[in-house]
């Protein structure tokens, strides 16, 4: 069969679901063929404005011709005819039997079969922790599966998620995630922590963007409650920016924006732990991240993160400051430290190339 993924979420996405659709579009690139799915790519620049095509040789779906024409670019309702339009466009532009949609446009051509990622259902469950753009388009994935796509979901919790929000009946596979293979256990380049201020094993480490759902407000309380009771060990925040953006001016607190990959290879692996408060997360990416370089992890007792740590980590309520605060004390000294690295390193590892067959194991299920 012929199945296409659309990559057009990756040229904007600040965080795990652009990593995510990356790592998913890698392993595919590697595998599908061998399982029999002729595997394409497309992008739609028309939802990306302003922004970098994300896959080398995606193919591109141009604007209608109207769209094009001086003087109409502008005019009330052309952009919204674009939308109408686009699912008929991708599919004379990628004649495929499927059509895997992952993020910000929800358009494929009719009668075609249609995947959709289900990173979560966050949006629809607590709208007030996003952005009305992020909202809608949720409302447009749960019209999708309603009429018939199948999901993707990132983890075990998702698909639960999923089957009380839809239904039990609703077609869905379980992929579950990966951290990219630059993500090993090794030392932290000196330079790149030097040139931050950083000592190895001397700060802990946030990976998330700042927004609602991260709790990044419990953390910094947390930080105060620690470094009052003498703890001084700085709290490195590394993200891509956010809505709703907590103030993180705090003594002994580092905000950093747009990290290139090296930095993070380094950052985790030279951190005393990897702290996630997250209230909701599908997945918990940097969870993987982390645990694949060596680094422990404390997560919050809530949604995936159980799931995805499985049994090698620490976790904690996410509404309890104290306990936070107490486990930043208690990570300081080492001991909690070395004791969640070497479980870290327990975890089975899983691979893209694994998500990318169970991916295609519901494409050739769906595309019946």
């Amino acid at each position: 069969m012929k199945a296409v993924l659309d990559m057009t979420i990756v040229a904007h996405a600040l965080g795990g679901v652009g990593r995510y659709t990356l790592g998913l579009a890698r392993g595919l690139s590697r595998i599908a063929s061998g399982m029999g799915v002729d595997i394409g790519f497309v992008d739609v620049p028309a939802a990306r404005r302003g922004t970098l095509p994300p896959w080398p040789g995606a193919l591109e779906l141009d604007d209608p011709f109207y769209a094009r024409i001086r003087g109409l670019r502008r005019a009330p309702g052309i952009f919204g005819l674009e939308r109408l339009t686009r699912g008929a466009r991708l599919g004379r532009l990628a004649d495929a039997d499927l059509y895997h949609v992952s993020g910000v446009q929800p358009r494929y051509p009719r009668g075609r079969a249609a995947v959709l990622t289900f990173f979560d259902p966050s949006a629809l469950e607590h709208p007030e922790w996003h952005t009305p753009d992020t909202v809608r388009y949720a409302r447009e994935e749960a019209d999708m599966a309603r009429r018939g796509a199948a999901l993707l979901a990132i983890s075990g919790w998702a698909a639960a998620r999923a089957r009380d929000i839809f239904g039990p009946g609703i077609p869905i596979g379980v992929a579950g995630g990966a951290a990219d293979g630059m993500f090993t256990p090794g030392e932290p380049d000196p330079a790149i922590l030097g040139t931050l201020g950083l000592e190895p094993g001397g700060y802990l480490l946030h990976v998330g963007n700042y927004v609602p759902r991260k709790n990044i407000p419990l953390l910094l309380e947390a930080r105060a409650l620690a470094a009052g009771r003498g703890a001084r060990m700085p709290l490195v925040l590394a993200g891509a920016g956010g809505w709703r953006e907590p103030d993180a001016r705090a003594p002994g607190v580092l905000a950093l924006r747009a990290v290139p990959d090296a930095t993070m290879v380094s950052l985790y692996r030279g951190a005393a732990a990897l702290l996630l408060p997250s209230l909701y997360e599908g997945l918990g990416l940097p969870a993987l991240e982390a645990m694949a370089c060596g680094t422990g992890v404390v997560a919050s007792d809530a949604t995936a993160l159980p799931e995805t740590l499985a049994g090698c980590g620490l976790l904690l309520p996410p509404g309890d400051a104290g306990a936070w605060a107490d486990a930043m004390a208690a990570l300081e000294d080492g001991g909690l430290a070395g004791e969640l690295a070497a479980k870290a390193l327990e975890r089975p590892r899983p691979t893209w190339d694994s998500v990318a067959e169970r991916a295609c194991g519901l494409y050739l299920e769906a595309g019946r």
